[in-house]
């Protein structure tokens, strides 16, 4: 009897069916298809952009870890770097933008990459614009442009013609918009340090260790406290609201069992009459259900991964200048997948889905039939 009843499932689930028939069988469950592609794209969506909004501002702000005077333990990545502001004037724009002085190395591998720089720091008068600065300043790499730079120990304005040898695009407007690269000789205010961690390493022992030792130093958590919290709220929020649509999304598999039940009707017969009883069918359409609104969710869920790449690629062509709307958001990001979420959303599929079908077709075991 068991086998009998695998092999039907199967059968029904398109076992050795036509293609006609699968979409024809799997189609009560296109809502379930439609809701967890939407649900996946969102999760993976959103994680990805916290993810990368969260590693910019470690590695482009501050570092993993600030320490405000020259340090270098031999052993971490320590930059030295100024600050300063400057008006740079182009064509017709002027900007007001927000130094940071640097040597040649503070551009490694890794700053590079998120950075997306092309050139780099040189000696001499030179600086590194983001091509949202460029293209508003109208100029490009190569192009010159004076700063206004302001000198805090001369308290005085000094004009300094600087070529432009490298441009960068973050993917980030707060970055974007004002930050900008110069020689940190360019520069006279104090010298302070960067240290920048390997990614996702807790920058917790070394902070501590820092102040203990009497130096005056800062986690990038701290000094962008505010904007990491926003991120983190929205992504907790977001994930609570995807949970509960999947929860809700459970109940799906009970439309997809009347509608099994309703189109079987001449097949369900055939099985009382080869013996099955009212409990055994119940059993039978209990298991198609859950294993056809699985299968569509899992489907669904391949398919908002997909649609994550594709978005991905156009948000990355899209460029903020033109669409101002994208300067608060990281429009370049790589894809992160957030696997215990996902496993949450499936599980809460999956238990509604079960009981609430455990529920509803264990009635047929109680005597009342499935056909009436």
């Amino acid at each position: 009897m068991k086998e009998c009843s695998a092999f039907y499932i199967k059968r029904k689930l398109g076992s050795k069916q036509k293609f006609s028939y699968i979409i024809s069988s799997y189609l009560p469950s296109l809502l379930v298809f439609i809701v967890f592609t939407l649900l996946t794209f969102i999760t993976i969506f959103m994680h990805s952009m916290g993810n990368q909004t969260n590693e910019l501002i470690e590695v482009l702000g501050s570092g993993s870890i600030i320490v405000y005077e020259e340090y270098d333990d031999g052993v971490s990545i320590c930059d030295k770097v100024k600050s300063g502001q400057a008006l740079g004037y182009g064509e017709d724009e002027t900007l007001l933008l927000n130094l940071k002085g640097v040597e040649s190395s503070y551009f490694n591998e890794r700053r590079a990459s998120l950075l997306k720089l092309e050139g780099g720091i040189e000696s001499g008068r030179n600086i590194v614009l983001s091509k949202t600065q460029a293209n508003e300043l109208d100029v490009k790499l190569g192009d010159k442009i004076v700063l206004a730079l302001y000198e805090t120990e001369k308290e005085r304005i000094r004009p300094i013609l600087c070529t432009i040898t490298g441009l960068y695009s973050s993917g980030y407007g707060e970055f974007d918009e004002t930050l900008s690269y110069v020689p940190l000789d360019l520069l006279d205010s104090a010298i302070f340090t960067e240290i920048l961690l390997e990614k996702g390493e807790d920058n917790t022992e070394l902070f501590r260790s820092l102040i203990a030792d009497g130096h005056y130093a800062s986690r990038y958590q701290l000094l962008y406290q505010d904007l990491l919290d926003n991120v983190l709220l929205s992504i907790r929020l977001i994930t609570i609201i995807v949970l509960l649509v999947a929860l809700v999304a459970g109940f799906f598999a009970l439309n997809i069992a009347t509608e099994y039940t309703s189109r079987d009707k001449k097949d369900i017969k055939s099985l009382y009459l080869m013996g099955y009883s009212n409990k055994d069918i119940g059993a039978i359409y209990r298991t198609l259900s859950f294993l056809v609104t699985i299968i569509s969710s899992l489907l669904g869920g391949a398919f908002g991964l997909a649609l994550v790449y594709i978005a991905s690629f156009i948000l990355r062509s899209l460029d903020p200048v033109r669409y101002p709307v994208l300067a608060n958001y990281v429009t370049s990001f790589s894809i992160q997948i957030p696997w215990l979420d996902l496993l949450l959303l499936y599980l809460a599929l999956s238990i509604v889905a079960y009981t609430s079908l455990y529920f509803s077709l264990r009635q047929f075991g109680r005597g009342r039939k499935v056909l009436l």
